[in-house]
């Protein structure tokens, strides 16, 4: 796969432009790549699968800082609109957030905001839909150190193996203060003021200050009484899968309501509110990206590409390679001949 790490700038907001419009980050390693399968590779430790959901030819940029063996900070952008299967391993606590003001993520059916903090727990898997021009970052913590310095407090019960594996609160003020705090270790790191990152100099008082605001905003829920998770997510989850995972060759609505007890019409319009698209178009999208994932298999020189477009539901050549081409602005010959 192809890895371009052009100076090629691309447009953040405020939110974001500390992090992405740095030319050199000179302790932090800063790719940028034009294929988004070899993306999907940096996010250290993780299991991750992407699908590109938006037509057009890929460009994203990929940072990474390590604060030590105990706390890493990435940041990840992408002009194209992307499905991101992504695995936490276990011993790790991801705090999630978004960078743009107005992205439009989507984790696991409930919208994240820039209001909004993601907490993956070890272990946790999460279906994460991201905008075209969207940014995110990921705090990735040793779990014990974090269950260390958070002790017996408020925020301990964040960290409870019954909660929910990836869970999206709502949360102006710690969404703020995590994202400035995590910016200022980028540039400590981008200046040279951390010539050894180590667990005592930079990353326990990090974590310190996020157990910190966790605390703090657990205490205030707990005060308000709190609120519960969005109706609805797991039938649309469950829909989402069916289609992915299955062997439709066209959405069977038969099969989804039997299985999620929702309308045709429910389903549909679960789609438009969370994926930004149609059940069908959402199948032809999966099955294009699979193709192009069998293409740049080599166990699979020896089939044609008619083969392998036939294997994933392809039998019509002609609407094939106009919609292949339409999503990855390239023909599948042209995928294929990657390989040579």
């Amino acid at each position: 796969m192809n890895n371009s790490r052009e100076n090629n700038n691309i447009k953040t907001t405020s939110y974001s432009s500390d992090c992405f419009n740095n030319a050199t980050l000179s302790t932090v390693i800063d790719q940028r790549f034009d294929d988004f399968d070899a993306q999907s590779e940096q996010l250290s430790g993780h299991d991750q699968e992407y699908s590109q959901l938006s037509s057009g030819t890929f460009a994203g940029r990929f940072i990474s800082a390590f604060a030590g063996p105990e706390l890493s900070i990435h940041c990840e952008k992408a002009n194209q609109s992307l499905e991101q299967w992504i695995g936490c391993p276990k011993g790790i606590v991801s705090i999630g957030i978004v960078l743009e003001e107005a992205a439009g993520f989507v984790v696991n059916g409930q919208e994240l905001g820039s209001g909004d903090v993601m907490i993956t727990r070890p272990g946790g898997e999460m279906n994460l839909s991201s905008p075209a021009n969207g940014a995110i970052m990921a705090i990735c913590i040793d779990e014990n150190l974090l269950a260390e310095m958070i002790g017996d407090g408020a925020g301990a019960a964040m960290l409870h193996p019954n909660r929910e594996a990836v869970e999206t609160i709502h949360a102006p003020a710690l969404a703020r203060h995590l994202r400035a705090d995590a910016l200022a270790v980028l540039q400590a790191l981008r200046h040279n003021r951390i010539e050894a990152p180590s667990s005592d100099g930079l990353s326990r008082p990090f974590v310190n200050s996020i157990t910190a605001q966790l605390s703090l905003h657990a205490a205030l829920a707990d005060e308000a009484g709190g609120h519960t998770g969005e109706m609805s997510r797991s039938e649309f989850l469950c829909a989402k899968r069916l289609i992915a995972e299955g062997d439709m060759e066209q959405v069977d609505y038969g099969r989804l309501c039997a299985r999620t007890s929702w309308s045709k019409r429910s389903i549909q319009s679960a789609f438009a509110r969370y994926a930004n698209t149609s059940p069908s178009r959402y199948l032809r999208t999966i099955k294009l990206n699979r193709t192009r994932r069998a293409l740049l298999d080599r166990s699979n020189l020896s089939d044609s590409i008619g083969d392998i477009a036939a294997a994933n539901g392809f039998w019509n050549w002609s609407r094939f390679t106009q919609e292949y081409k339409a999503l990855f602005c390239e023909l599948p010959s042209q995928t294929r001949s990657k390989l040579l």
